[in-house]
Parts: C-alpha cells; structure tokens; sequence
C-alpha cells in the first residue's frame, strides 16, 4: 500500500491516464474485507481504513471495479489451505502460490495477495 492517501489516489491517477493515453481499458478487483475473530482494534481499523480508501481513490479517479471475497478469489486460483493452519503459515503458502504463478517476479509477501487478486482478475476476466 502507498503510504498516504494522496499517494493511493495518485498511483489511481497515473494509471487511469496511462489508459487513457493508451485506449486500454481497465478494471480494478480488491478483495471484500471485514475484521475477523482475535483482530486487534488498530489492525481492524487500518485494515477497513486502507479498503475504503482504495473505494474511494478507484471512484475519483472512475476506474471500474468489483470486490471479491478472499475464499473466491483463492478457490479460483487453486489456492487451498489445510484446516488449523496458522495466519503466518497462510501467507507463506500464498507467497509460495504467487512465485509459482509469477516466477520471474520479485515481490514481498505482503504484496504476494494483491498478484495473486491480479490473477483472480484475467482469469475471471477470460471466462
């Protein structure tokens, strides 16, 4: 994530101009999130906080866009997680899926969920 607002939205801009200047369409997908069982208070509020800032910066800048829940998205690509699996092992193997997927990319693990949306959305887009 961009560190601020203003830089959220103007990422948004620079890539609704780049399409604009290219007359290539674009869609944008970002996963359906809520706060969850054990989540503290500031990671709830940052995490809803960072969501609704996307909505907004998507909307101001008119990019078309859907939310899709995590359990879709990762059903679609083949991910599949084993029962009591802990957050930290989840992102691991979310991570593991995104290199497979994109083995030429360098990447964090924090940014391994948004590759792994991206994907989400050509496939869905191609059915």
């Amino acid at each position: 994530m961009p560190e601020t607002e203003k830089d959220i939205w103007e990422l948004f801009y620079d890539i609704k101009y780049k399409s604009v200047v290219e007359n290539e369409p674009i869609f944008a997908y970002i996963e359906k999130v809520h706060p969850f069982s054990g989540q503290g208070i500031k990671s709830a509020w940052t995490f809803s906080g960072n969501y609704h800032c996307l909505r907004m910066a998507l909307v101001s800048n008119k990019i078309p866009f859907d939310t899709v829940s995590p359990k879709i998205w990762q059903k679609h690509i083949g991910l599949v997680y084993p029962k009591n699996i802990s957050s930290t092992q989840k992102k691991r193997l979310g991570k593991a899926k995104a290199q497979e997927l994109f083995p030429e990319t360098k990447f964090t693990q924090d940014q391994a969920d948004s590759l792994l949306i991206m994907k989400y959305g050509v496939l869905i887009d191609r059915l």
